[in-house]
């Protein structure tokens, strides 16, 4: 069987932080995944880096959301082989039951049949609002 293309492996990456499958990380992730959310409120990071200080944080943020969605994900290739740039956006039930969504513009580079890095731009504003109607600001 060949290895996924930089297309299909962002589709199912996407599909993997939305499902919070932690356990699919180590197959689709490079030990040395950067994960980077340039748009993040204050007292979150930019930049996380290693496959498993992100994993930490996914399963943090994930223990705020009982149900998490990337919903009309566009994906699209790119002149460099190994990005992949496209948009989606989330519909998402917050620990507590509120509703949380946002837009995003993902940005995935993947090497070696892998995700190597992985941005993404979203509303800081939707973010803060969801944090404080938990209560967390």
């Amino acid at each position: 069987m060949s290895a996924p293309s930089p297309l299909e492996l962002t589709h199912r990456w996407l599909k993997v932080l939305g499902d919070a499958d932690y356990d699919a990380w180590a197959t689709l992730t490079s030990s040395d995944l950067v994960i980077k959310t340039p748009y993040a409120p204050p007292g979150l990071p930019k930049a996380t880096e290693g496959r498993e200080t992100c994993l930490k944080m996914a399963r943090q943020y994930g223990e705020l959301l009982k149900k998490f969605e990337y919903l009309d994900v566009e994906l699209h290739t790119t002149d460099d082989p190994e990005l992949i740039m496209g948009t989606a956006h989330s519909e998402a039930l917050t620990a507590s039951g509120h509703r949380y969504a946002n837009q995003y513009c993902v940005l995935a580079r993947v090497r070696n049949a892998k995700i190597v890095e992985y941005t993404e731009y979203f509303d800081p504003q939707r973010v803060v609002a969801a944090a404080e109607a938990e209560g967390m600001r």
